[in-house]
């Protein structure tokens, strides 16, 4: 504002930028709250370091497959019927296979035509009826065998391969020289009232924020480090891969479920819940994350059951330590669920108004137990898998690298006038057992 002629008002005065002497409380106000599924991840240690960028698991196929009857079968209501299997479930029976009926009768597999599909011939057991139609399924549950026979065909058992990939996460800060000497108004982060500590730390904030929100929204990308020809690639032509978060983790592997009414949780929600957590064998404790809006849709259902299995804001344990967070807990069918809203699934700007995006309307129960390994050895069922980031005069932690250049550093590295702050974290998500995690849409 140039010299010009008139009283000095306050009107005058004000309209100066930052001229007049402020009632500012000294402490700058964290509102928003964005890391908590970080801190949760960290608080339980539920970090494993990895020396590869690309990390696998192998779960084991299952023992036993169910025979699914593709057309209608020939002598159904007699005692020997020929089914044909769809493809998927062929290649497993074996003669002389026990088979257990819709209608509760049992037969034996006499032959089998390998045709790809099988066409299976069974006998009843006791000379009863046999009856079963398009769709029914079959159990292979057992065997029975002839005096001095020989034994039945072999059956070979898999593996699956589940792998992710580690992504590099970086931030910096930059104070100029000018800046660095100037006092604010407000307290910084070391209370000191320079905006240098304040700025490095709200960075720091966000860069966690971006980790956090990735391990629930990322995508597991084409493109890995070892590629020779990437598809995706950096200005310099580095190639950059991506980690799968929890949405794709469970979208990809897990149970997909949706509310008969979306919006309005019913008993007949839950017990479905429990019912399709037991088809695919899951735990008996369960996470259940989620936003405000969809928690807040199971609150209503769960005040209104009236059950002492409902406990509302106890304090949550792990390994006989308190935590720092409350969890509202009820169990149903023989399962219990600990409900916690992630103030990160409320994010305005990276979840909730994204458009088409569900994460938001879902809630993600995710088993709250360890997973046991073929060695016997007990694996948390979700963690962050990470690699060393930083190097000499670093002044982080291994896993989160902190390291300040220019000028202004403690130990300066050139002759600009700045002090830079660089973050650099490597981490990816890891789901062990991922069949048993549910992604269920909650809201309309």
């Amino acid at each position: 504002m140039s010299t010009s002629t008139g009283s000095v008002t306050k009107r005058y005065v004000s309209a100066i930028n930052l001229l007049d002497k402020r009632e500012i409380a000294k402490g700058v106000f964290d509102i928003w709250n964005e890391m908590d599924f970080l801190d949760i991840m960290e608080s339980l240690g539920r970090t494993v370091p990895t020396i590869v960028p690309e990390y696998n698991l192998y779960t084991k196929d299952p023992l036993f497959v169910l025979g699914v009857i593709n057309g209608a079968p020939s002598g159904s209501a007699s005692a020997t019927i020929t089914v044909t299997l769809s493809a998927g479930t062929s290649g497993y029976a074996t003669i002389n296979s026990l088979v257990k009926f819709p209608n509760g009768k049992v037969g034996r597999v006499n032959s089998i035509t390998s045709t790809a599909p099988d066409v299976l011939v069974i006998k009843a057991i006791d000379g009863g009826v046999l009856t079963a139609a398009d769709t029914n399924k079959l159990s292979f549950f057992s065997n029975a065998q002839g005096e001095a026979s020989a034994s039945p065909t072999a059956r070979r058992f898999s593996q699956t391969q589940y792998s992710n990939l580690i992504q590099i996460f970086k931030d910096q800060a930059i104070i100029t020289d000018v800046q660095w000497a100037s006092q604010i108004e407000t307290t910084g982060a070391d209370g000191k009232p320079y905006f240098t500590s304040q700025a490095i730390a709200d960075t720091y904030l966000s860069f966690r924020a971006q980790i956090a929100l990735d391990m629930i929204m990322g995508r597991k990308g084409v493109t890995k480090f070892s590629d020779a020809s990437p598809t995706i690639v950096d200005a310099a032509s580095s190639p950059i891969q991506t980690t799968m978060g929890l949405d794709e983790y469970a979208t990809t592997y897990g149970v997909s479920d949706t509310l008969t009414t979306p919006g309005t949780p019913i008993l007949a929600d839950l017990t479905d819940l429990v019912n399709q957590i037991k088809a695919v064998r899951g735990a008996s404790k369960y996470w259940g994350w989620s936003g405000s809006e969809a928690k807040m849709a199971y609150d209503v259902l769960l005040k209104n059951l009236g059950s002492s299995n409902v406990q509302w804001s106890m304090r949550y344990q792990s390994n006989g330590k308190d935590i720092d967070f409350t969890v509202d807990s009820f169990t149903h069918g023989g399962i219990k669920f600990d409900l916690k809203p992630l103030d990160i699934f409320d994010h305005p700007q990276a979840v909730k108004y994204t458009g088409g995006c569900d994460i938001m309307k879902s809630m993600y129960f995710v088993p709250n137990d360890k997973i046991m390994t073929m060695n016997g050895e007990k694996v948390d069922r979700l963690r962050l898998r990470t690699m060393k980031s930083g190097g000499l005069n670093d002044k982080g932690n291994g896993l989160y690298s902190e390291v300040h250049t220019g000028k202004l550093a403690d130990q300066p590295t050139d002759d600009t006038s700045v002090l830079k702050v660089h973050f650099e974290s490597k981490q990816g998500l890891e789901a062990c057992g991922v069949q048993h995690f549910v992604k269920q849409v909650v809201l309309a």
